[in-house]
């Protein structure tokens, strides 16, 4: 009779067979998103419901890493269930020396990269033992939807409507049914798009969140150039969603920056089909995923409640506001009918949107706007005014925005993306037209670095000529801007206070009066009108008081290099948040996009002429060459140990006798106790259990150094532990 742990009882103590069988430990349960996450590290104790699905988990982490998967020992249960199973790697083990008439090409490298699971008694699997390392080199992204597993987990899903060969460490998973549904034939043209764009550069981004019925459900992709923009330029974005007219259109968002020019820059592209909490948290992650870690300083968006929430769990840090454009174009559609009949409104509304500046002004002109308008009872107007220091300019001096509401307001790109957006025509035309648009902007901002760098300045004051060598031609022309108009400006001294001088700037037909504040100990000063902290650019008053102290020259805090000609230049480790360190350690799909990001900047330098392209390419080849050494000689020195234990137990297996002559091990047991053996040797093994009916293998793992300890100190414990 067996007790509890299945052990024999004897006749003393039969009580103990009636016991229930109590559970050795308890099972740690693990959140369904992390098990739902497929592809994600494997953690030692981990369930899963099935065998199946722990397979399925190993598959997208191969997938993910670059190997491929097959399946080893298994322990079989009385119902033809599996007890345990190991999953190991395609290059484990070596295969046998009989080789056949046509040989195969050698594939096994002895990879000690496994993962088991065993049978818990409440039926689930649980993960034993989980080994990470490989001897060989990896799959490289491009290559992985090769790998035979890959291949056969997307003929598994390939049932499943529009989420076919959706590459596992692109794919990610939403707990719900998506609010709509994106036409198949969308998925197939975008799919096709992301294949193309991925041949034809590597380091190009897609990542495809499916609901719970393996349906595509949103989708994002950014290219390498807009990924490299974006470290430049991502102190201040701007989410967009203004071109989902209505729910006959595509959801199509885009995360837009500006450039130095104060052109517009696409960071990034997205089609949202359920704009729920859970799907914006999902394309916030993944869109700081995209871009190396790094979030924006501050981002405007449109009002949506969802995605504030969002916000608020992805990007902690980042500041948000509600974008004054997108403010505005809610106003129109909601009032559509008075800003029709009246030109007066349209006027006045958009003066107090963009205009007003100071809080009480803005209250004051709001209120007048309600009244003479009849307005009081607007519900929209009324929740814009609840919530007004989230997007009202008052509210927001002191927070970097660059002006770019002037940029958005400009832009006339969503008139004609509108065109290609309609859920009854093609989607492939608007990828062309969106390919096309992005090449044109980059386009437009080649041609304007090269007529910045061709203008010589032509003015003999100090202040204008710093900064006609430094901005970029625009942003001189508003400096200058700012210099004129100081000279109207009187300024009063209200009083000093060691190196602080207190001055009140004003101007006629203005009541309002601004306070400049300036320390001639270190140059630095501040005006209440808060112009630099918004826009980076300093305001008229400030310069009026550089005028009345004898300032000839900007301090350089105040010339904000993101404005400047030369805002892309310099290494990329120079740039704020953007660090190749952080992907040393990571996975190698994540190391290789990182390396296509390096190279891409250095070879679009590198192609600007015949002699810099001859340098590059005369390089990569020494370059190749040190690489290969370096990977032979890795691989080499992995490779040693593994066959080395494989000769050591090899020898062992064919003497029959695999620990040495020890006549006290024979005599404790009278036959041969065990069988060590390497995995690679499964036909070998396997013939011998057949043969020894009565005794059972034990397949042993250990490294050389502990196996010769082992049997040099004592070889009777070693049988024991056996």
């Amino acid at each position: 009779r067996r007790g509890a742990g299945g052990q024999f009882l004897g006749k003393e103590d039969p009580q103990t067979a009636d016991k229930p069988e109590e559970k050795a430990e308890e099972e740690p349960e693990l959140p369904p998103e992390v098990v739902a996450n497929a592809g994600g590290v494997p953690i030692i104790g981990m369930v899963f419901e099935s065998e199946e699905k722990a397979c399925k988990y190993y598959v997208s982490y191969a997938g993910n890493v670059g190997f491929s998967v097959r399946k080893g020992l298994w322990d079989k249960t009385a119902k033809s269930g599996s007890r345990s199973r190991f999953y190991v790697c395609s290059r484990e083990g070596f295969r046998a020396k009989n080789l056949p008439k046509r040989p195969y090409p050698e594939t096994r490298t002895g990879c000690p990269a496994r993962f088991s699971i065993m049978l818990t008694p409440s039926g689930k699997y649980r993960v034993t033992e989980f080994v990470q390392d490989h001897n060989h080199q990896l799959a490289g992204p491009i290559d992985i939807g090769m790998l035979k597993s890959q291949r056969l987990l997307s003929k598994v899903q390939s049932g499943n409507g529009n989420a076919i060969s959706i590459p596992p460490r692109y794919k990610n998973y939403l707990r719900t049914k998506s609010t709509k549904d994106m036409n198949a034939g969308d998925f197939r043209d975008l799919t096709d798009y992301f294949r193309s764009m991925k041949s034809d550069n590597p380091s190009f981004y897609y990542a495809i969140q499916v609901d719970e019925n393996d349906k595509a459900a949103n989708v994002f992709w950014a290219d390498a150039r807009s990924i490299f923009d974006y470290h430049y330029f991502s102190d201040v974005i701007c989410f967009d969603m203004t071109y989902k007219l209505n729910d006959y259109s595509r959801p199509l968002a885009l995360f837009l920056g500006m450039n130095h020019h104060r052109q517009m820059v696409i960071f990034g592209a997205a089609f949202l089909y359920d704009e729920t909490a859970e799907s914006f948290k999902w394309l916030l992650e993944t869109f700081k995923s995209a871009m190396c870690g790094k979030q924006p300083k501050t981002i405007l968006t449109d009002r949506s409640a969802a995605l504030k929430e969002a916000l608020d769990l992805a990007w902690p840090g980042t500041v948000h506001r509600y974008c004054l454009w997108q403010i505005y174009q809610d106003a129109v559609k909601s009032l559509a009918h008075v800003f029709c009949i009246s030109e007066e409104f349209t006027h006045d509304f958009s003066h107090c949107v963009f205009d007003v500046e100071d809080g009480q002004e803005f209250v004051e002109t709001w209120n007048v706007i309600m009244g003479k308008y009849n307005l009081k009872e607007n519900k929209l107007l009324n929740e814009l005014y609840e919530d007004r220091e989230n997007w009202a300019l008052p509210y927001g001096r002191q927070i970097f925005s660059g002006d770019i509401k002037s940029m958005v307001r400009a832009e006339t790109l969503g008139i004609r993306m509108k065109e290609y957006l309609g859920c009854e025509k093609e989607l492939s035309p608007f990828l062309k037209f969106f390919e096309s648009s992005v090449e044109k902007r980059r386009q437009e901002e080649i041609q304007a670095d090269y007529q910045a760098s061709q203008r010589e300045p032509r003015t003999p004051l100090p202040l204008l000529w710093q900064a006609a060598n430094l901005y970029t031609p625009i942003n001189f022309e508003l400096f200058r801007k700012e210099y004129e108009e100081c000279m109207d400006y009187m300024v009063y001294g209200c009083g000093e206070f060691g190196s602080l001088s207190e001055y009140m700037i004003t101007v006629k037909n203005r009541t309002k009066e601004q306070l400049v504040r300036f320390d001639s100990s270190d140059g630095t000063v501040a005006c209440t009108c808060k112009k630099f902290e918004t826009a980076g650019i300093l305001c008229c008053h400030i310069l009026k008081v550089y005028e009345l102290k004898n300032v000839k020259e900007i301090p350089p805090q105040y010339l904000l290099k993101r404005w400047s000609k030369d805002a892309k230049l310099g290494t990329v480790h120079e740039i704020d948040g953007f660090s190749f360190d952080s992907h040393i350690g990571s996975c190698v799909p994540e190391r290789y996009a990182a390396l296509c990001r390096l190279f891409y900047k250095i070879a679009s330098k590198a192609a600007a002429n015949v002699e810099t392209f001859s340098m590059l390419a005369s390089q990569s080849d020494q370059l190749n060459e040190g690489i290969e050494r370096t990977l032979q000689s890795t691989l080499a020195a992995k490779s040693s140990v593994v066959h080395s234990i494989k000769d050591q137990l090899t020898r062992m297996v064919q003497n029959d006798y695999p620990l040495g002559n020890s006549s006290e091990a024979q005599k404790s047991t009278g036959k041969k106790m065990c069988e060590v053996t390497c995995r690679g040797n499964c036909e070998e093994t396997n013939k011998r259990q057949k043969q020894r009916k009565g005794v059972s293998a034990v397949y042993f793992f250990i490294d050389v150094n502990s196996f010769y300890t082992l049997v040099h100190v004592n070889l009777n414990i070693f049988f024991c532990m056996l």
